[in-house]
């Protein structure tokens, strides 16, 4: 309580009730700052989004219940029940987070099938489409978009579910989305790519299928209209950005001389913590490479695989694979803007680094600016909050990038 009267003088009682309101106040503000998932991000230097022609693209694995029951122990050990309450979380990141940064597209991962339904009410000024994941999955990827401001474009109404050839493989979707004000169209693509580090096959071919459904997508578009047409592809890939996944959708193209199959993800050149990231039930075991050179091993390793149609699929019996970047390539917005990625979107027990990215497509698109992710500096100077996620500020493992 504030200090009473007493034999002080009146000045004196006024200095210290003063004092006791300024210090209550500045604790009520830390502990606002301490629980603000956007407070200490800042946004890059850049243009704001009040042209018509700009969109506010979000990317967000929100983290799915299903994920944080199975992984309690091996990934988030130190939360508290409350910190992995679904109700909680989801209040936080839609409430707290998305609605505040006022996103045109919203591209979310992990997404309980469950929960689409209580999302869409909570997102009302948003149209969204979900996928569900297969393999007996429960969640899936979800893409939002502002109503007021964009369309499904009336020659491609429904969204595109992205699937392997295991039709209950799916992994993505692609939306084509028309301006409601200036006809300009976006190709949205939205996926969440397989973890298992070494069955870099599977993540090759996820990656280049939805890659040539956004361009299928958008010679489509090109077609049906005489506005621009925008390519942008938001995914928790799991892979870094180091990798040749990476390296594979900026460049598009593959050479299996150049990798090894079961280091597409680039785990293998981090420490062998990183590798051991892997807490999937279909993860192989540890393979020793073997083989005479390095480019011999990487080749061996793309011929030992199981899977022969998706091997014949992705390379159609070639040593490389392409994609059709006839309409341009694809870039990476932060590193466009940052020149470098950042230093961390995901944050759990077994893992700190970044998976997840969004990329334009350059020849029809450029970025303006983008949401930086907090710095080392921020993160480790807050005594308040737990070093991995979630926690009571970040309500998912995964940074929302925008």
């Amino acid at each position: 309580p504030p200090p009473s009267p007493s034999s002080s003088s009146p000045a004196s009682v006024k200095k210290k009730r003063r004092t006791f309101w300024q210090n209550r106040r500045r604790m009520e503000t830390r502990e606002e700052e301490d629980q603000d998932p956007l407070f200490g991000r800042e946004w890059s230097p850049g243009e704001n989004d009040s042209e018509n022609g700009l969109v506010r693209v979000v990317s967000y694995n929100i983290l799915c219940e299903s994920a944080t029951k199975k992984y309690a122990r091996e990934l988030y050990p130190k939360q508290t029940r409350k910190d992995l309450q679904a109700e909680t979380r989801i209040e936080k990141i839609f409430e707290d987070e998305l609605k505040r940064l006022k996103p045109d597209v919203i591209n979310l991962q992990e997404v309980e099938a469950k929960r689409f339904k209580q999302i869409s009410k909570m997102m009302r000024k948003y149209e969204g489409y979900f996928v569900k994941r297969g393999k007996g999955k429960t969640d899936g990827v979800a893409t939002f978009f502002r109503k007021s401001k964009f369309a499904t474009a009336t020659w491609s109404k429904k969204p595109t579910r992205v699937a392997l050839d295991d039709d209950d493989d799916a992994f993505g979707l692609v939306l084509v989305l028309e301006n409601r004000k200036n006809r300009s169209v976006v190709v949205t693509g939205n996926a969440h790519v397989l973890f298992a580090p070494k069955n870099g096959l599977v993540k090759l071919a996820q990656v280049k299928t939805i890659l040539e459904a956004m361009e299928s997508a958008k010679s489509i578009a090109l077609s049906n209209s005489s506005s621009r047409v925008m390519k942008i592809f938001s995914l928790d890939g799991n892979f870094l950005p180091n990798s040749a996944l990476y390296s594979f959708i900026e460049e598009g193209y593959f050479d299996k001389m150049s990798c090894n199959r079961r280091n597409m993800g680039g785990y293998l050149s981090e420490d062998s913590k990183k590798e051991k990231e892997c807490y999937d039930e279909e993860d192989e075991e540890e393979e020793a490479l073997v083989g005479g050179s390095f480019n011999e091993s990487n080749l061996q390793s793309w011929n030992d695989v199981d899977d022969v149609n998706t091997h014949e699929n992705v390379f159609n019996g070639s040593l490389i694979t392409k994609l059709n970047t006839a309409s341009g390539r694809m870039r990476s917005a932060y590193k466009k803007v940052l020149k470098e990625e950042p230093s961390w979107t995901s944050c759990h027990r077994k893992f700190v680094g970044t998976t997840d990215y969004i990329f334009f497509d350059e020849s029809a698109a450029k970025v303006m600016r983008v949401l930086k992710t907090p710095n080392a500096r921020q993160w480790n100077n807050n005594l308040h909050e737990k070093k991995t996620l979630p926690n009571r500020k970040y309500p998912s493992d995964h940074l929302s990038i925008v």
